[in-house]
């Protein structure tokens, strides 16, 4: 958890307001399917009454973000803790990171 949720966890204080965002990590196996992941994720936005950011970290712990897989972007900025790389959707989809 992080964000704006995340500090008023933290520090009791009211961090979060009606324009808030849900922040989220999602670690998924080698098995998942991301693109259908993502537009499960978008469906559960669809009926949420906020709007949701995150990012789905495979089990490499490399990370994109869902919205960018969902709307079919060509490339996307893929985290690391080796670092960030905008790299081709098709890659970060397609499994571990090339060294």
């Amino acid at each position: 958890m992080f964000g704006s949720l995340a500090w008023s966890a933290i520090t009791g204080l009211d961090y979060v307001s009606g324009s808030s965002d849900l922040d989220f990590l999602l670690r998924v196996r080698r098995d998942t399917h991301l693109q259908h992941l993502a537009a499960d994720v978008a469906a559960v936005e669809a009926a949420a009454p906020m709007r949701l950011d995150g990012e789905l970290v495979r089990a490499d712990g490399a990370a994109a973000n869902w919205r960018e897989l969902h709307a079919g972007a060509r490339e996307v900025l893929v985290k690391t803790s080796g670092g960030v790389a905008v790299i081709d959707a098709r890659l970060f989809l397609a499994g571990p990171m090339p060294s």
